[in-house]
């Protein structure tokens, strides 16, 4: 639980900025697929080509979810999200051999949904130690509870706070901005779909970072528990292993593409890119 306290947040600016070439971040999400189901694959001996194509099937997929959401719709952005789970999902699947669609994790946060249709168990639910502590930090923070129809149309805990901004206290953060987010939630000031659109493709960089990385590093750990940690996968998935946020604190999003100004993060810079302007 420590891990989780430490979960940065990332926000949107008040001011406009346009993104770089889109087609750039089909290339990271498929990059960062392949390397995923490349570790995995290669804890279970499995081929590395499976890797490989794992990364270019899940990761097509989750590009093409993070373009759903940035469509603007509100009635798309569970469903974007929930493409960029099943491209995390395919991504192992592929990679280690099975079948590609033989046990999908969605997610709704602060939970994991997974689904084995050919398994005894083909139904489990975990909660998300990072986005349960997240929802809670941001009711806290902003003394408010979720908006339940933002948050019903996003598959997450969104919190609508008064006021024309909010104020970022985080230290990636040190401008007032009218939407923010941390793990697995989302604090809006506007009330406005484009604000909720940017917001929700940084929940899908969350997504994407958890079932690639957290889930599986954190499932490991209570692996190596004993029987204690085991019982408590069943319930809980210990996902503060964020290597994707953790990188992107340290990245300058102008010197992934020129495209990128305001001075923010990989993740900005991705989701300026990928929500279309109106």
């Amino acid at each position: 639980m420590l891990a989780t306290a430490a979960v940065p947040a990332s926000s949107q600016r008040t001011s406009s900025d346009s993104g770089p070439r889109p087609a750039l971040f089909w290339a990271v999400n498929a990059a960062t697929a392949m390397l995923s189901g490349w570790a995995q694959g290669l804890r279970a001996g499995a081929p590395v080509h499976r890797a490989a194509i794992g990364g270019l099937v899940g990761g097509t997929l989750m590009y093409a979810g993070q373009r759903l959401i940035g469509t603007g719709k509100p009635g798309l952005r569970v469903a974007g999200l929930e493409t960029v789970a099943a491209g995390a999902s395919v991504t192992r699947n592929i990679a280690l051999g099975s079948g590609s669609l033989s046990d999908l994790t969605f997610v709704v946060f602060p939970f994991y949904i997974r689904v084995r249709p050919r398994g005894e168990d083909w139904l489990s639910v975990r909660l998300s130690a990072a986005a349960l502590f997240s929802a809670i930090h941001a009711g806290i923070e902003y003394h408010t509870p979720p908006d339940l129809r933002e948050s019903l149309l996003t598959g997450a805990p969104v919190f609508a706070v008064e006021g024309p901004t909010l104020e970022c206290l985080s230290p990636l953060c040190t401008v007032r901005v009218v939407g923010r987010h941390q793990f697995g939630a989302i604090a809006h000031a506007t009330g406005g779909d484009a604000c909720l659109c940017h917001e929700t493709i940084h929940l899908a960089q969350d997504i994407r970072d958890a079932l690639l990385y957290a889930v599986p590093a954190g499932d490991l750990l209570l692996e190596h528990c004993g029987a204690p940690g085991r019982f408590l996968s069943r319930f809980i998935a210990v996902d503060g292993f964020l290597p994707l946020m953790f990188l992107n604190a340290g990245i300058d999003g102008g010197r992934i593409d020129p495209g990128c100004r305001g001075g923010g993060g990989f993740y900005e810079c991705e989701a300026n890119a990928l929500a279309q302007r109106r």
